[in-house]
This record gives structure tokens, sequence and C-alpha cells, in this order.
């Protein structure tokens, strides 16, 4: 059978990356003899190219996967292909249809969607539909009939990571091709960084992460971990037909099962030896712990803060971290020279402008070489989109769906304007800068401190500083250039 995916990334505010969750499920198929294609679509342009590669591979099956900010693209699409090629058959996983199951009444075109991991049952429904038998009991698909959803059971979580391994990272690599991009971290690691993912599942509950759902969408244990001789095999492999020059390692919490990590930590250095990056949670680790990771070539790790607000990350978020927990985690890494990247949101139900300068203080407390902020988007299906809607904070749900991820809001939060939650967007890193500065000369913190009252002020002055600053080494650079010329 011949599997057509299409992968959508019509409202990241990231450039094009890999889509695991297709990579693997694209492997899995061609491992039991099938044969997959893929089609990034990464704008409504993309809809004649993807109707070109319908017409000229002729599919048996079209597999839309897609987050809820692109889900709105899903609905176009499926229309489209429906219109076209009628008879084809069309299904679409992902988180976003796992959360709302019900999005198959609202998307005539599909005739299925597939909840939770889609291994198997995606590889069931393909065998069933090739050989022409009833698909309407597969666990974890759900159907369309006669105007209503059939919904089958769940099935166990899968366990044993090691029959999905390698990913088909191929298929996303040959298909970017027709984008320009760059790698993540390559001004660090080198020109061609290759991202992973091993591990699956997170056992914390922040209401602003669509885990503590998905968690409920099986059976069985949810956080697993696959063998690390397979992963290596995997790295091994990758390192020599890609020339490898870094990796980046996207599962949730890397130190979350501390033998797993260490026995990981230890291969790695010995087989891969490669800078790399991974993600952190910040009561997640000890010293001995960073000491693995600086010797196994750890050069970047990337922590979520979120909030500098105890109430707003404790009790808003229940992301249950100390503040003591951060400090601790930061001055570590710092210790062995591990740079560290701060991940924090902005624009959360119940946060106002004074509780996020509590972030910048934090950011500037620890110092992290760098400190990303990203527009709170509120995940349907989780504890904060339901809170959004209980306290109608939507100004509109439809226009919701359209927005640009993490960097655009429509939510009406009444202590927390737009245009507030822009402006910090827009000086973050000035104003980090600025706290860090002031916290060394306690004269100037009393004299001038950050506060709501002089913080446009101070971005203001922050920014004809950095310009004096491109100036004097514009100006400088000019002049040895000359003097070079002179000498010469």
């Amino acid at each position: 059978m011949k599997v057509l995916f299409i992968y959508y990334d019509t409202a990241s505010s990231e450039p094009p990356r890999i889509g695991f969750g297709v990579a693997y499920l694209s492997s899995f198929l061609k491992k039991h003899g099938h044969n997959t294609k893929l089609c990034y679509f990464r704008s409504d342009e993309d809809m004649l190219y993807t109707l070109s590669i319908i017409r000229e591979w002729k599919p048996n099956i079209v597999a839309h996967s897609s987050t809820s900010s692109s889900f709105y693209s899903v609905g176009m699409a499926a229309k489209k292909i429906k219109d076209s090629f009628p008879q084809l058959f069309q299904v679409c996983g992902g988180n976003h249809v796992s959360l709302c199951p019900d999005e198959l009444l609202k998307t005539p075109e599909l005739d299925a969607i597939c909840i939770g991991y889609g291994e198997y049952p995606l590889l069931e429904l393909v065998e069933a539909l090739q050989e022409g038998r009833d698909y309407w009991k597969i666990d974890n698909i759900n159907f369309r009939y006669k105007g209503e959803t059939i919904r089958t059971s769940l099935r166990h979580f899968p366990s044993d990571l090691d029959s999905f391994i390698p990913c088909d990272r191929q298929i996303f690599l040959d298909e970017m091709k027709r984008f320009s991009i760059s790698t993540p971290f390559e001004n660090i690691f080198g020109e061609n960084v290759q991202e992973f993912i091993f591990c699956r599942g997170c056992p914390f509950d922040c209401t602003f992460c669509s885990n503590h759902i998905l968690r409920t969408l099986g059976y069985g244990r949810y956080v697993n971990f696959p063998s690390v001789s397979k992963c290596m095999e995997e790295l091994e492999q990758v390192k020599q037909d890609l020339k490898m020059t870094g990796v980046a390692i996207h599962d949730d919490i890397f130190t979350l099962n501390k033998r797993w990590f260490r026995d990981f930590a230890e291969e790695y250095k010995k087989k891969i030896s490669l800078p790399y990056v991974c993600n952190l949670r910040v009561n997640s680790f000890n010293e001995e712990d960073v000491m693995y990771l600086k010797e196994s070539g750890c050069a970047i790790a990337i922590l979520g803060i979120e909030s500098g607000n105890e109430y707003i990350r404790n009790e808003i978020m229940r992301k249950r971290i100390t503040q003591e927990d951060i400090v601790r985690a930061y001055d570590l890494l710092h210790k062995y020279g591990i740079r560290t990247h701060s991940q924090n949101l902005i624009g959360v139900p119940g946060e106002t402008p004074e509780h996020f300068l509590d972030t910048i203080r934090i950011n500037a407390g620890v110092v992290p070489n760098h400190a990303s902020l990203s527009v709170f988007y509120p995940y349907p299906g989780t504890v904060m989109f339901d809170k959004c809607v209980n306290e109608q904070l939507f100004k509109d749900i439809a226009s919701h769906k359209k927005i640009r991820e993490r960097s655009d809001t429509k939510l009406k939060l009444p202590d927390f304007t737009m245009r507030h939650i822009l402006f910090y967007v827009k000086n973050f890193q000035k104003l980090i800068q600025y706290e860090a500065f002031i916290n060394k000369h306690e004269i100037l913190k009393k004299m001038f401190p950050l506060n709501l009252q002089n913080q446009r002020i101070i971005a203001f002055f922050m920014r004809i500083l950095k310009g004096f600053k491109f100036l004097f080494a514009r100006t400088f650079l000019n002049f040895s250039q000359k003097r070079q010329r002179w000498l010469i």
C-alpha cells in the first residue's frame, strides 16, 4: 500500500523541522512492506503541490498530521483532496485530534482519526484496507458512520520502543529541500545538526501542556524508554550517513530515568562524541548527573522556568518547581561550563505585568546564556484551555485557530493587555540585561529599579545603548581595515 503523509506546519514561528510522529509512523510502515511519501505543508500555497503529488504518485491512503494551531489547514486540504479524489481514504492523527476527537464530525472529508500513538493502529488500518477486511474494530481508530462517530477501544501504550527505531528522517530531509532553512544550533555545533527523540511521555501535570490528557489515551505505562544500544545504532548510522556535526535531543526530560540516562551518556561518549543539546527539568538532576552531562558532550541544556512568579508557576501552571530549584539547577550547569537556555511563557490566565516582572528578575538572577519567551497558546483539551473557555477569555475561538503559535494571542486578559505582552516580547532580552547589570550595582538598583513606571524608559535606553555598541564596533572595524591598508 502507498501512504502519503501530509505534515502541517502552517502556524509555527519556528523553521521547518522533522515531525517525529510522522517519521516513526513512516519507518514502521516501511518495515512492514508499505511505501510512504511526505508533503510538508508549510502554507496554504502548498495545496497545489500536494494535489500534484497525489495525482502523480497515486497513494491509497492520505494520512494527515497536525497540531492544534495548524488544524484549520487540515480541513481546507481534506476538502480539496476529497473534491478531486473522492475515493481516496483520509485519516488524521496527532495530538489535536487525540485531544479533540469530535473534529471527525466537524471535518466530514475525513474518514477516520487515530487516537494517541499510531504505529500499530495505522499499520492495522493500512493492512485491513489492503486486504478488503472490516476495519471498524481497530483499537485507537475512530470512524465516521452515518453522521456519527464510531469510537473503538483504547489499547496499551507501546512499550517496545526498539521496534520503532530508527525513525524515517530521510522522508523529511528530502522534502525540506524545498525550503531555505538552517539547522538548529548550527552556529555552535556546525552546519549539520540532527534531531532525535528517543523516550516517550512525561509524568508531570503542567496545565499548559497536553501530557496530562495524552496519558489517559491508553493503558499501562505512559513513560517508556528504548534500549540504549538501539539509540546508539541510530546515532552511529546517522553520523556515518549524514556527516553529523552535532545532536539535538528532544526528549521531554533527558535525565528523568537516571539509570537509562547515565548508561546513555557513557555509551554516547564512547561511540558518538559530538556536542549535543537536551531538555532538562530543574529538579530532575543532581551534581553527579551534571558531571555525566558534561563528560558526554552536553554543550547546551534547555530548562523551562516558564514564570518567575511562584503563584503563576505553581498554582496556575502546576509546574511544581521552586525558586530554589531554579537557582540550584542553573548554578550547577554553569559550574561545569554547560551553556543554558531558559524557556519562559507570557500571557497565561491570571497573569499581570507585575507577575511578569518576576520572570525578568529570575532570569537576570540565574543569567542563562539565552532566554526565550513564548506567548501562551491554549491547546484544546488541556486544563488551561478549559480555564480560558470558562472565564470567557477568548475574543473569538475561530480566529484563535489561525494565529501564529507562540508569538500571537487572541486572549482578552483583564489585567494584561496585548500591548503590554508585545512590549515584553520585544524587550525581554534588554530588560533581563538591565536587571542583571543593576544587580551588580546596589546604588543603581536603588536609584533606577526596574518597575512598571520606568520599564519603557529603560527599554528605550537599552535600545540606544545597543545602537551605540553597534556603531562603535562598526567604526572600530572600519578603522582596523584602513590601518591594515596603510601598513601594507
